[in-house]
């Protein structure tokens, strides 16, 4: 996606390649730098690329007494 392309009206996306060069994801990981550990922070990769600090992050709500 390039910010060069104009945005759709109405929502505000923008069309995606058939075959995007870079998937986009945001936030730091625990080995990274301090001042990317924030959601405002953004990175691309290949969208076959993997690294094991860049996945879902699991939560649950503690009970009391626990």
């Amino acid at each position: 996606m390039s910010y060069a392309t104009p945005a759709r009206p109405g929502d505000g996306g923008r069309p995606l390649p058939d075959e995007p060069e870079l998937v986009m994801y945001r936030g730091g990981a625990f080995d990274q730098p301090a001042v990317e550990a924030r959601s405002a922070n953004r990175a691309g990769r290949p969208p076959d690329g993997r690294l094991f600090s860049i996945g879902v992050r699991f939560v649950r709500a503690l009970e009391a007494g626990m």
